[in-house]
């Protein structure tokens, strides 16, 4: 037999082998597959916990349930129904009905029904037989990567074997690389970037719920100096008033109390940035509504005095226009 057919007769035998193991000898597919979800654009977090099971298969066609919940939490979670096929190195997911869902108490489980998964792909590595799949370019809250995996011990050793021969051994994604488990120490930094973000999302969210609040403008007062002092002091009897202040839409005051003492407020006038607007929002009405400040404001050798008052609903603002050079 001439080299090249002895070729020939290696790759049928092997597309033989891949037909057989993926027609008729897939029960090797069934069962729990554990596994950790990233999803680096959520808002609410950024590890999940994911957990596939595969209830049937028929040839290489299966069926199952695909489990997504918040570490450390099971009672928040989603459950959807699963159906697939399975080619060569891929396991092709498409979700159905949701099953059950509890929304997280800040936050949501996003809808990723639509999304598309690539680059699904099958490895062998060490003890475990792996599936690992991106979801791209579907939702901040949905695009990330997935890696499922279950013991290659529970299998028999003939079927070891062939999984070995033909997944082998590969680095799966190259941005991410998360190990099954995550090493605590991971956990715990993308646990603390999570809830950094989680943070930050709620402060945005806080933030722009204040701004759009009615505000109305007091005063306007027409500045020739570049420094400007803006002094805050409880007006009357000090009664828990605490308040919060944008400059420009950016806050420089995060709900500081009112008192004798004043609150300061600094910055500085140009030629390049010569309106300045200060928003006040009430924190809270005290034990005496509604909450009122005494506002001092220096620009050079003027000074300015006024009363401002705002409640839950409403703002107060006054802007400074700067007429120098």
């Amino acid at each position: 037999m001439n080299k090249t057919c002895k070729c020939i007769v290696c790759l049928l035998s092997f597309c033989l082998c891949l037909s057989t193991l993926h027609s008729q000898n897939n029960k090797w597919i069934l069962g729990e597959w554990k596994g950790t979800v990233i999803t680096p654009g959520s808002a609410y977090s950024t590890v999940f916990t994911g957990i596939l099971t595969i209830y049937a298969e028929h040839k290489n066609h299966f069926v199952g349930k695909l489990v997504k919940e918040v570490t450390g939490n099971k009672d928040i979670r989603i459950e959807k129904n699963i159906s697939g096929i399975l080619i060569r190195d891929e396991m092709n997911i498409e979700t159905g009905r949701t099953i059950f869902v509890k929304q997280p108490v800040h936050g949501f489980w996003a809808d990723c029904s639509n999304c598309q998964m690539v680059n699904s792909r099958i490895t062998v590595t060490k003890d475990s037989i792996v599936l690992t799949y991106v979801t791209t370019h579907c939702d901040r809250y949905c695009d990330g990567i997935a890696k499922y995996a279950k013991p290659l011990t529970d299998l028999d050793t003939s079927t070891q074997r062939k999984l070995v021969s033909l997944f082998g051994t590969a680095d799966i994604i190259a941005d991410f690389h998360p190990t099954l488990p995550l090493h605590k120490n991971e956990v715990a930094k993308l646990q603390n970037q999570t809830e950094t973000k989680m943070i930050d999302a709620n402060d945005r969210e806080a933030e722009q719920a204040q701004l759009n609040r009615k505000t109305k403008t007091i005063a306007t007062y027409d500045v020739y100096s570049t420094d400007i002092k803006i002094e805050l002091f409880d007006n009357g009897e000090i009664d828990g008033d605490t308040i919060t202040v944008y400059h420009n839409k950016t806050k420089i005051v995060d709900r500081q109390g009112l008192g004798i003492k004043p609150i300061v407020c600094t910055v500085k006038a140009s030629s390049k940035e010569r309106v300045h607007e200060f928003i006040l929002v009430a924190n809270n009405l005290g034990t005496i509504p509604p909450n009122t400040a005494l506002m001092r404001i220096t620009a050079g050798s003027k000074t300015y005095e006024l009363f401002a008052s705002t409640t839950l609903d409403d703002n107060a603002s006054i802007i400074i226009i700067y007429g120098g050079e």
